[in-house]
């Protein structure tokens, strides 16, 4: 009997973790990214087509992103005392609507131009993502399909290129790396847990 019950544990543990980790309909409460640093990032939805990130910084500093599609980044703003900064608040404003926008797919590309919104100007900006070819990558107790992605964006003032791992069984991108046009090598960033958001 003893010997029945570690063996069905031994199957069922498996299914358990697997049922634990999060999938798209968590978008709802929240799904935490936990990089190995110690910043989070809970992802939430927002509104038709669009999802909030909030970050959280090791020391405590905040920031919000709201992304189209999971994916395409149209706002963000820093916190000052527990609130969005409005002067700080950046938009992005594609030609495309929101819901045209379209989500990766390994081996594909994506073209657009964008309307740069912040306080004290508006410029232009061209878009460019690349996809490539899908992989499994665990995430703490889980694996997820992620289809690795990189995006440059060149206005008349500057350029600079985000590394994106998008997974399709979430809904939702997060920056892998940055890089901008001064730096001779980009920063990297490491998920290394994710899970259902916390309260």
């Amino acid at each position: 009997m003893k010997q029945t019950s570690v063996v069905l544990g031994l199957l069922m543990a498996p299914a358990s973790a697997w049922a634990a980790c999060p999938n798209s309909a968590d978008l709802n409460n929240g799904i935490q990214l936990v990089q190995s640093d110690g910043l989070v990032e809970v992802f939430r939805s927002a509104a038709d087509d669009y999802v909030q990130v909030d970050v959280v910084l090791p020391d405590g500093e905040q920031t919000q992103y709201v992304l189209a599609r999971g994916v395409y980044l149209v706002e963000r703003a820093a916190f000052d005392d527990g609130e969005v900064d409005p002067t700080s608040r950046v938009t992005n404003e594609f030609e495309t609507p929101a819901a045209r926008l379209p989500l990766p797919q390994a081996g594909t590309e994506f073209r657009g131009n964008q309307r740069v919104h912040e306080i004290y100007q508006t410029y232009d900006e061209k878009v460019h993502v690349q996809w490539q070819d899908a992989v499994s990558m665990n995430f703490g107790r889980c694996s997820y399909t992620v289809i690795p992605g990189h995006v440059e964006y060149v206005n008349s003032r500057t350029s600079y290129t985000e590394g994106l791992h998008y997974l399709p069984q979430l809904g939702l991108a997060y920056v892998s790396s940055y890089q901008g046009a001064a730096m001779d090598a980009p920063s990297t960033f490491r998920v290394v847990r994710i899970e259902k958001a916390k309260g």
